[in-house]
Protein backbone atom coordinates (compact mmCIF):
# COMPACT_ATOMS: atom_id res chain seq x y z
CA UNK A 1 0.00 0.00 0.00
CA UNK A 2 1.30 3.40 -1.07
CA UNK A 3 1.76 5.90 1.85
CA UNK A 4 0.05 9.40 0.89
CA UNK A 5 2.08 12.63 1.30
CA UNK A 6 0.81 15.96 2.05
CA UNK A 7 2.44 18.98 0.45
CA UNK A 8 5.64 19.08 2.56
CA UNK A 9 6.46 15.69 1.43
CA UNK A 10 5.94 13.97 5.19
CA UNK A 11 3.64 10.71 5.06
CA UNK A 12 0.60 10.05 6.90
CA UNK A 13 2.10 7.34 8.64
CA UNK A 14 5.23 8.78 9.90
CA UNK A 15 2.73 11.88 10.73
CA UNK A 16 0.80 8.56 12.69
CA UNK A 17 4.05 7.09 14.30
CA UNK A 18 5.03 11.20 15.32
CA UNK A 19 1.85 10.94 16.99
CA UNK A 20 1.86 7.49 18.85
CA UNK A 21 4.97 8.03 20.04
CA UNK A 22 5.74 11.40 20.78
CA UNK A 23 2.42 13.49 21.59
CA UNK A 24 0.93 10.56 23.88
CA UNK A 25 3.32 10.41 26.50
CA UNK A 26 3.96 13.88 25.95
CA UNK A 27 -0.21 14.62 26.24
CA UNK A 28 -0.34 12.18 29.70
CA UNK A 29 2.47 13.85 31.25
CA UNK A 30 0.76 17.37 30.53
CA UNK A 31 -2.59 16.44 31.95
CA UNK A 32 -1.04 15.07 35.24
CA UNK A 33 0.73 19.03 35.81
CA UNK A 34 -0.78 22.18 36.54
CA UNK A 35 0.36 23.93 33.19
CA UNK A 36 -2.83 25.17 30.74
CA UNK A 37 -0.19 25.21 28.33
CA UNK A 38 2.63 23.39 27.30
CA UNK A 39 4.70 24.29 23.82
CA UNK A 40 7.48 21.42 22.27
CA UNK A 41 9.85 22.46 19.28
CA UNK A 42 12.11 20.12 17.79
CA UNK A 43 13.56 18.48 14.72
CA UNK A 44 11.08 16.17 14.00
CA UNK A 45 8.34 18.65 14.08
CA UNK A 46 6.29 21.08 16.71
CA UNK A 47 3.04 20.60 19.00
CA UNK A 48 0.75 23.03 21.30
CA UNK A 49 -0.87 21.27 23.72
CA UNK A 50 -3.46 23.49 25.73
CA UNK A 51 -5.85 22.08 28.37
CA UNK A 52 -9.64 22.68 28.03
CA UNK A 53 -11.08 25.81 30.31
CA UNK A 54 -13.42 24.75 33.47
CA UNK A 55 -15.67 27.07 34.45
CA UNK A 56 -14.11 28.96 37.49
CA UNK A 57 -15.15 27.45 40.86
CA UNK A 58 -17.52 30.61 41.65
CA UNK A 59 -19.41 30.44 38.55
CA UNK A 60 -20.45 26.55 38.90
CA UNK A 61 -23.97 26.22 40.34
CA UNK A 62 -23.83 26.60 43.66
CA UNK A 63 -26.66 26.31 46.24
CA UNK A 64 -28.87 29.28 46.74
CA UNK A 65 -27.79 31.40 49.44
CA UNK A 66 -30.30 32.19 52.01
CA UNK A 67 -32.01 35.95 51.58
CA UNK A 68 -30.78 38.99 53.97
CA UNK A 69 -34.14 39.44 55.64
CA UNK A 70 -34.93 35.53 56.20
CA UNK A 71 -31.46 35.02 58.13
CA UNK A 72 -31.89 38.26 60.15
CA UNK A 73 -35.18 36.70 61.68
CA UNK A 74 -33.06 33.80 62.61
CA UNK A 75 -30.64 35.52 64.15
CA UNK A 76 -32.36 37.84 66.44
CA UNK A 77 -35.27 37.15 68.49
CA UNK A 78 -38.88 38.40 67.35
CA UNK A 79 -42.31 39.03 69.06
CA UNK A 80 -42.71 35.65 67.89
CA UNK A 81 -40.40 33.93 70.50
CA UNK A 82 -41.06 36.41 73.19
CA UNK A 83 -38.96 39.73 73.58
CA UNK A 84 -38.47 41.81 70.35
CA UNK A 85 -35.15 43.82 69.54
CA UNK A 86 -34.59 46.19 67.69
CA UNK A 87 -31.42 46.11 64.90
CA UNK A 88 -29.48 49.61 64.03
CA UNK A 89 -28.29 48.97 60.57
CA UNK A 90 -26.06 50.49 58.40
CA UNK A 91 -27.44 53.56 56.11
CA UNK A 92 -24.30 53.71 53.84
CA UNK A 93 -21.12 51.27 53.19
CA UNK A 94 -18.14 52.13 54.17
CA UNK A 95 -16.18 51.22 56.94
CA UNK A 96 -16.91 51.29 60.60
CA UNK A 97 -15.34 52.60 64.03
CA UNK A 98 -17.64 52.56 66.98
CA UNK A 99 -17.79 55.95 69.06
CA UNK A 100 -15.25 56.35 72.16
CA UNK A 101 -17.90 56.78 74.70
CA UNK A 102 -19.91 53.42 73.46
CA UNK A 103 -21.88 52.07 76.27
CA UNK A 104 -21.45 48.35 76.96
CA UNK A 105 -23.41 45.77 76.46
CA UNK A 106 -26.25 45.58 79.05
CA UNK A 107 -25.76 50.05 79.63
CA UNK A 108 -28.92 52.09 78.92
CA UNK A 109 -28.77 54.49 75.92
CA UNK A 110 -29.26 57.82 75.36
CA UNK A 111 -32.29 58.97 73.11
CA UNK A 112 -30.45 59.63 69.60
CA UNK A 113 -27.03 58.91 70.96
CA UNK A 114 -23.97 58.47 68.91
CA UNK A 115 -22.77 54.84 68.77
CA UNK A 116 -20.30 55.37 65.74
CA UNK A 117 -19.23 56.50 62.35
CA UNK A 118 -19.32 55.05 59.31
CA UNK A 119 -16.79 56.56 56.94
CA UNK A 120 -17.77 56.47 53.26
CA UNK A 121 -15.67 58.73 50.69
CA UNK A 122 -13.82 60.31 52.89
CA UNK A 123 -16.97 61.75 54.95
CA UNK A 124 -17.90 60.32 58.34
CA UNK A 125 -21.78 59.45 58.70
CA UNK A 126 -22.59 58.85 62.38
CA UNK A 127 -24.54 56.32 63.65
CA UNK A 128 -27.34 57.05 66.02
CA UNK A 129 -29.05 54.78 68.63
CA UNK A 130 -32.70 56.54 67.52
CA UNK A 131 -34.04 56.33 70.50
CA UNK A 132 -33.56 55.09 74.58
CA UNK A 133 -32.65 51.76 74.59
CA UNK A 134 -30.27 49.21 76.67
CA UNK A 135 -27.27 48.14 74.42
CA UNK A 136 -27.54 44.24 73.94
CA UNK A 137 -24.49 43.79 71.40
CA UNK A 138 -22.25 45.54 68.86
CA UNK A 139 -22.77 43.51 66.23
CA UNK A 140 -19.80 45.40 63.95
CA UNK A 141 -16.12 45.28 64.97
CA UNK A 142 -13.63 48.57 64.54
CA UNK A 143 -12.69 48.69 61.05
CA UNK A 144 -15.28 46.23 59.72
CA UNK A 145 -16.43 46.66 55.95
CA UNK A 146 -20.04 47.07 56.13
CA UNK A 147 -22.70 47.09 53.31
CA UNK A 148 -26.78 48.79 53.20
CA UNK A 149 -28.26 46.98 55.81
CA UNK A 150 -25.89 45.60 57.39
CA UNK A 151 -26.26 45.09 61.40
CA UNK A 152 -24.32 47.46 63.65
CA UNK A 153 -25.69 47.15 67.06
CA UNK A 154 -28.86 45.31 68.51
CA UNK A 155 -31.22 47.32 71.17
CA UNK A 156 -33.64 46.54 73.72
CA UNK A 157 -36.34 49.03 73.03
CA UNK A 158 -38.65 47.94 75.80
CA UNK A 159 -35.97 47.51 78.67
CA UNK A 160 -35.31 51.04 78.14
CA UNK A 161 -38.80 52.17 80.59
CA UNK A 162 -37.81 49.39 83.38
CA UNK A 163 -35.51 50.72 85.51
CA UNK A 164 -33.05 48.35 86.48
CA UNK A 165 -33.50 45.66 89.66
CA UNK A 166 -31.51 47.25 92.57
CA UNK A 167 -31.69 44.31 95.15
CA UNK A 168 -31.32 41.55 92.90
CA UNK A 169 -27.47 40.62 91.33
CA UNK A 170 -27.86 41.54 87.60
CA UNK A 171 -28.51 38.48 84.88
CA UNK A 172 -25.92 38.65 82.51
CA UNK A 173 -27.09 39.31 79.09
CA UNK A 174 -26.11 37.18 76.40
CA UNK A 175 -25.79 38.51 72.70
CA UNK A 176 -27.40 37.22 69.61
CA UNK A 177 -25.41 34.64 68.01
CA UNK A 178 -24.26 35.04 64.82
Amino acid sequence: MPESTDGNGSTAASLSRFVSERVAPLAKAFASTPLAELRVRTSEGFIRLVKAVEAPAHQRAAPPKPALRGFRHQLFPTVESGHPYDVISADVVGIFTPARDVPQPGERLADDAVLGNIEALKLQHPVRSGGAGVLIAQVAEDGQAVDFGEPLFVVDREAAGKPPPSDAVPEPIEPPRL
